[in-house]
């Protein structure tokens, strides 16, 4: 520890060499604020807290360890360790294996997808800070408003109701009845940010407010991005931090209230019959693989602006510790509120929503409504999760920006235009999910498009660097940033525990784990679904597309144009000479066998 508090301190040596091209982070500080800006998201808080009271509770934290060890772990360290070696984006760093761009080529498709419904998400808490800062009452504790119907009752008049045995005590996912008695939180959600419809069909035109807020999220991402990494640096110092702030408020508040205890007691009561189960293993492979950001492309980015010298070894301990420390912290909040709002209404917490979209906009609105202060702690915790998801906004249209300039380079003349365009188009893209059918598409977007094909892009990334370049050369090169041996852990890691894991995983979720999806009690149509699925092949096929274009303009024979594609190109190795003649001095120095040299070498120092 005392030696990672010194490399903080001493980012930037005298004889440090910088990237005039590109540019570096001004500390080290900015960049691991940035990664941890970008592991640390909404899933935290309103996904992880449920999959421990679902999969066993503490018992969940066993696998959830394991698959951050054995996969997400050395993901981490992988990608953020070849961006830095090559101050270069995904895309550009396949200069090392031109057949696999495909794989990089897939990961911005879908960043830029996933970018595009994100932003809605984080428009949601700006319309509930509106009516906060706007309202005497708070509107979704309140029947009184122009949305509400004959049907809405408030969480008190519901609890008088069901303690005179007037109505029955549905589960939250109850649908087998039509149920007369609808929360003002929920028709406050549904009826006034969403303004649902009734079928996907049916898009009944943009929401103005939805779509004034998530032009409110654009403007913000742009102000942030459009200098590059030397503004995003400092602005990740409030987004990326002030959340810590927020939640340590909300988890003392939350533990004070009455009936928290029973809420923490669903959240961590071990049931070890679930180790057993392996769904309980998928949601934590799951969990953990997504929070951090792996084959997103974006933490090759952030790599990318690192100065050359950097340990990332120590870099991808960090940062996914506080994460599943903050996860931890998170489901403490979650669910000692949850304890309250249970004794508060006389409802159990199995009753009530909690997890996903409706926990952080219906559940945890309501609870908070019963507080006293509601309207400080509203603040609070609209706030914190507009902070929390913004955070992954910058990095990935950043992601999306440095992409297009790295393939483009005369694009860098143009920054500020570059980030302008890029943000209109997404902005331009997410209006479908700001109409009252904006969920549907969300929430099908979310389940099919971006869960299968972030996985695609990881396995694809462990064939490009596990097996074509080999985990001798991933060893040498950061050894070649950091002067240290690398452990045998990451290599074994490397060729085993990530592609096969991953793989499993798939294998899973497309034969075992994938249902009917929909959003509340409304099912998607078939014909929708379908579509879906044959729209999530089609950033997936890129891949192999891309490896058929790259054989078919390749000269000479199949041989030939085999051994062109797959070895890396004279491009590929550090940006800068120094650095360059580093890594050929350290590759001179290394025996031929541990190389493991498939590809062709990219020096003559490595013949």
């Amino acid at each position: 520890m005392k030696r990672y508090l010194r490399e903080l301190c001493n980012w930037a040596p005298k004889d440090e060499v910088l990237n005039p091209v590109r540019g570096n982070w001004t500390s080290k500080l900015d960049y691991l604020l940035a990664l941890l800006g970008m592991a640390i998201g909404l899933g935290n808080v309103w996904r992880f807290p449920y999959l421990c009271y679902v999969n066993g509770g503490g018992v969940f934290l066993i696998p959830y360890t394991v698959m951050m060890v054995l996969v997400n772990i050395p993901l981490f360290l992988l990608e953020t360790s070849v961006g830095q070696f090559s101050s270069s984006s995904f895309v550009k760093l396949l200069d090392l294996c031109p057949a696999f761009r495909g794989v990089a080529l897939t990961a911005v498709v879908i960043a830029t997808i996933a970018t595009s419904y994100y932003c809605v998400l984080i428009a949601y808490p700006l319309i509930f800070l509106w009516h906060t800062f706007t309202s005497d009452t708070l509107p979704w504790n309140t029947c009184r408003n122009y949305w509400n119907t004959e049907s809405c009752h408030t969480a008190e008049e519901l609890q008088e109701l069901y303690a005179s045995g007037n109505i029955t005590m549905p589960a939250y996912d109850d649908s087998s009845e039509e149920q007369p008695y609808v929360e003002s939180s929920v028709e406050f959600f549904l009826n006034e940010v969403l303004r649902i419809s009734t079928d996907i069909r049916y898009l009944g035109g943009v929401v103005p407010g939805l779509a004034l807020a998530n032009l409110i999220v654009w403007v913000v991402v742009f102000l942030a991005i459009f200098k590059g990494v030397k503004v995003l640096g400092k602005v990740v110092w409030f987004t990326a931090i002030f959340p810590f702030f927020v939640l340590f408020v909300l988890l003392v508040r939350g533990l004070t209230l009455p009936g928290a205890s029973k809420g923490i007691e669903l959240y961590l009561y071990p049931d070890f019959s679930k180790l057993l189960s392996v769904r309980v293993w998928s949601d934590a492979a799951v969990q953990g693989f997504f929070s951090l950001g792996a084959g997103w492309g974006t933490l090759h980015c952030l790599g990318s602006f690192s100065r050359f010298h950097n340990n990332t070894v120590h870099d991808a301990v960090m940062v996914p510790l506080v994460n599943a420390f903050t996860s931890f912290v998170s489901g403490l909040v979650v669910f000692s509120v949850l304890g309250f709002m249970a004794q508060n209404v006389g409802k159990p917490v199995a009753h009530l929503a909690l997890g996903g979209i409706d926990l952080a906009f219906i559940t945890y609105p309501e609870a908070i409504a019963a507080m006293p202060g509601s309207h400080f702690w509203s603040i609070a915790f609209f706030f914190m999760i507009f902070l929390l998801g913004i955070d992954s906004c910058f990095v990935q249209v950043e992601t999306i920006v440095v992409t297009l300039q790295d393939v483009f380079p005369r694009l860098r003349k143009h920054k500020i235009f570059n980030s302008f365009i890029v943000c209109c188009f997404i902005y331009s893209m997410s209006l479908l999910m700001c109409t009252r059918a904006g969920i549907y598409y969300l929430t099908l977007i979310d389940g099919y498009i971006i869960t299968f094909g972030v996985i695609c892009v990881a396995i694809g990334e462990m064939i490009v660097f596990a097996y074509l370049y080999g985990p001798g050369r991933l060893a040498r090169d950061i050894q070649t940033m950091t002067g240290e041996k690398l452990s045998y852990f990451w290599i074994f890691n490397w060729l085993f525990s990530c592609p096969l894991l991953l793989s499993a995983l798939l294998f899973f979720m497309i034969f075992f784990e994938r249902g009917e999806l929909g959003y509340g009690d409304y099912q998607f149509p078939d014909d929708f679904q379908l579509g879906c699925q044959i729209v999530t092949l089609v950033p997936i096929l890129l891949i192999p597309g891309h490896w058929v274009y790259c054989l078919a303009t390749a000269e000479g024979s199949f041989i030939q144009k085999l051994k062109t594609c797959h070895q890396p190109l004279p491009s590929w190795g550090p940006s800068d000479a120094g650095h360059r003649q580093l890594w050929e001095e350290y590759s001179s120095k290394i025996p031929h066998a541990w190389r493991h040299r498939y590809c062709a070498p990219t020096s003559v120092l490595l013949q």
